[in-house]
């Protein structure tokens, strides 16, 4: 009997194949809608900040800045047309009052941006610096003279590495930058230095990355650990607890010197302080000043280098090098919009956008730089330049753009949903609605053409801003030309009705019957030693013929101008003594210096404001920058800025 093998019924389930070509068109349809996306959000940071009258502040604020009013403007495009040939209408034959402008506000603005400059970027020395941490243990063992062991709190301090809490032993494994957010890996412990067999928790170290003194004592590491074994120095001799301690603080100290010195030489290639200087000139004129960094940057330098030619001589030839570097810019801040509920500090809002106008060529080159996506630069230069309609909507005609052929690009630095910027090819990690992602996006004709994540793992904007006078709960301060508005009104109205009563009271106003005067040249017109023809009925010429004399009010008029000057030295803050002007400053020179000291006053809150809102906030960018990509591990540490 033959048997039949058993059959089994097995359903089996059809796999869908997924279409590449219908999985690219998803991608393409969630990376527009992105670019939407970021385009509303910003049309509705712009019209936000124009609502608050703050475009139109800095608008007038840097007409009375370059002495421009209304009435000078007006009198100047009319003069404009006239010099391009068009017809001079009406209006200029009629008589109208003096237009001068005192350039007060240019004075004074000037003044106070050289003097604070001048406080904060000396040309010999640094406004900053790096110091390591300080710690209360460390400075308390400096006075401890009792022998140090390899089994006493500062034998185990020898043993850790730098930049580990206290315990850790100098051989263990470096911990990754995943398992300590935002640190660098430790650099290996100097030779020599001694580990401890099982270390435990200990007192806190002077700082962490703090660098370990060299010594010798490798027999101590031989020794069984019940043995607790004094830590001996290269020469042999035993070491105690306060030579160990100073010894961690000296080269600590050095690790710190050589990070400064790093930032220094960072901040020195880019050029600093003259991006500096020039948003101290946006803060003081617009009340606002802003800077950005560290942007990496590929800069290209020359460098000679050495070599023997064909002959065996000694010749240079130059080569260009090409390298990644971390740099600062200043940014107009007509050109930056932060979240409007941000408040005071743009680093508690969402984000910020940049503008910036770019020519075609500029978005060809872009495609040579890594990280653009070539498919929607394209799409860019056959769709041509589209600019936002709420920027265009809410200028002004003289603030229109003459040049139709640029684009606009618009960087945005901040909070990005997961889905976005999966749709931009980045790779975020794992989903977390509690887990915030900090991304730049760059967008041109509301399309997306790059994305990356933000490299500082603290998700910190690299915006810094700057106010001169403080606004409450806003990012944008009031300028020099704002706190003295009023007075440069007074200080127009004054020397202009000075120079129309000037005018009036400089001759005679002449009353005359013309029917019984006439002129002998035909020329109604004064001159001197003029003839007049009186005809037969006039008996009296002082009848037909008479001049009378207007009061000059100059000393008044002068006396007006005076006290608006004294006011605007007042409400600015910036009296005349800092402008070189000695004035009632006593001829001493202790009285001399009180003066002077005391008229700085007002301009040291504005260098502390600065170091407070600047200065610390971006070398601490810089510091964190190196500690996570610079390759040299001897200038990373714990330091404070």
């Amino acid at each position: 009997m033959e048997l039949q093998p058993q059959q089994i019924d097995v359903e089996i389930e059809e796999v869908e194949e997924i279409d590449p070509e219908v999985e690219r068109e998803k991608k393409e349809e969630r990376l527009q809608a992105f670019g939407r996306t970021l385009s509303k959000q910003r049309d509705e940071w712009v019209r936000d900040r124009y609502s608050y009258g703050v475009d139109k502040r800095w608008l007038e604020d840097e007409d009375q800045y370059n002495n421009k009013d209304n009435i000078a403007k007006a009198a100047s495009q009319m003069m404009t047309s006239v010099e391009q040939g068009y017809p001079v209408t009406t209006q200029m034959a009629k008589p109208h009052r003096s237009t001068v402008f005192i350039g007060m506000t240019r004075q004074k603005t000037n003044a106070a941006e050289a003097r604070v400059a001048d406080i904060l970027l000396p040309t010999d020395e640094r406004n900053w610096g790096i110091t390591p941490t300080p710690n209360p243990y460390m400075m308390n063992m400096l006075k401890d003279e009792r022998a140090a062991t390899d089994k006493g709190p500062m034998g185990q301090q020898m043993g850790q590495q730098p930049g580990m809490e206290m315990g850790q032993q100098a051989n263990a494994p470096a911990m990754p930058p995943s398992q300590a957010p935002g640190m660098p890996q430790p650099a290996a412990a100097p030779e020599g230095v001694p580990a401890p067999p099982q270390p435990g928790p200990m007192p806190p170290g002077p700082m962490a990355g703090a660098p370990m003194p060299p010594q010798g004592g490798l027999a101590a590491m031989a020794m069984p650990p019940e043995s607790p074994q004094p830590i001996t120095d290269q020469n042999g001799q035993p070491m105690r607890m306060k030579d160990v301690a100073r010894a961690v603080m000296e080269l600590a100290n050095k690790k710190a010197e050589a990070m400064q010195r790093e930032i220094e030489d960072q901040l020195t290639e880019c050029d600093y302080n003259s991006e500096l200087r020039k948003m101290l000139h946006d803060a003081a004129v617009f009340g606002t000043g802003v800077i950005r960094g560290p942007i990496v940057t590929n800069r290209t330098r020359k460098a000679w280098q050495p070599y023997t030619d064909a002959q065996g001589q000694q010749v240079h030839q130059i080569e260009i090098v090409e390298e990644l570097a971390p740099a600062s810019f200043r940014v107009d801040p007509h050109n930056v919009w932060p979240d409007p509920a941000c408040g005071d500090n743009i680093h508690h809002g969402k984000g910020v956008y940049e503008r910036e106008q770019i020519t075609a060529k500029q978005i060809r080159e872009l495609a040579k730089q890594p990280g653009f996506m070539k498919s929607q630069l394209r799409k860019v230069l056959e769709e041509g330049p589209k600019r936002s309609h709420t920027m265009e909507e809410l200028r002004d005609d003289d603030q229109r753009d003459v040049a139709r052929d640029l684009y606009e690009m618009w960087t945005y630095w901040g909070e990005v949903e997961h889905d976005d910027l999966d749709a931009a090819g980045v790779d975020a990690g794992d989903k977390d609605e509690l887990k915030s992602i900090s991304a730049c996006v760059i967008i041109i004709n509301s399309t997306v053409v790059k994305a990356f994540l933000n490299p500082l793992e603290g998700g910190d904007l690299p915006y810094d801003f700057y106010v001169w006078e403080k606004v409450a709960n806003s990012v944008w301060g009031y300028g020099i030309p704002y706190l003295m508005r009023s007075q440069q009104k007074v200080l127009n109205a004054a020397w202009r009705q000075m120079m129309d009563n000037a005018g009036v009271s400089s001759g005679p106003q002449i009353v005359m019957k013309p029917n019984v005067i006439q002129p002998a040249d035909k020329q109604w017109q004064l001159s001197s030693r003029k003839i007049w023809y009186a005809t037969d009925d006039v008996d009296d010429v002082s009848k037909a013929f008479a001049t009378f004399e207007f009061n000059s009010h100059q000393a008044e008029l002068s006396g007006i101008i005076k006290m608006a000057t004294e006011l605007v030295d007042q409400e600015t803050g910036v009296p005349t003594i800092l402008q070189g002007e000695k004035g009632a400053a006593p001829d001493t020179v202790g009285g001399m210096q009180m003066l002077m000291n005391s008229a700085n006053v007002v301009l040291r809150r504005l260098v502390k404001q600065f170091d407070d809102m600047v200065t610390r906030p971006h070398i601490r960018r810089y510091y964190d920058y190196n500690m996570m990509y610079n390759e040299d591990e001897e200038i990373k540490g714990d330091f404070s800025i």
